[in-house]
């Protein structure tokens, strides 16, 4: 369990990470921002996804009653 909840925080991060300026996200709002709204809307949903997914580990965890 403890490895898959890490698996999803880590993708959670990763997806922090994306929404934090880079050099990718200067270009896309210099040359098409539609695109920098797209990126930060696929963010959200990545990191939402991960958040409901380290919840439903631990649920199952729980209900296990693993240790």
């Amino acid at each position: 369990m403890l490895i898959c909840n890490n698996s999803a925080k880590e993708f959670e991060q990763k997806a922090r990470a994306e929404r934090k300026v880079t050099g990718k996200n200067i270009a896309a709002a210099l040359f098409f921002w539609p695109a920098l709204i797209g990126t930060y809307s696929n963010t959200e949903e990545a990191i939402n996804a991960a958040k409901e997914r380290q919840v439903n580990l631990t649920n199952l965890y729980e209900q296990k009653g693993c240790r």
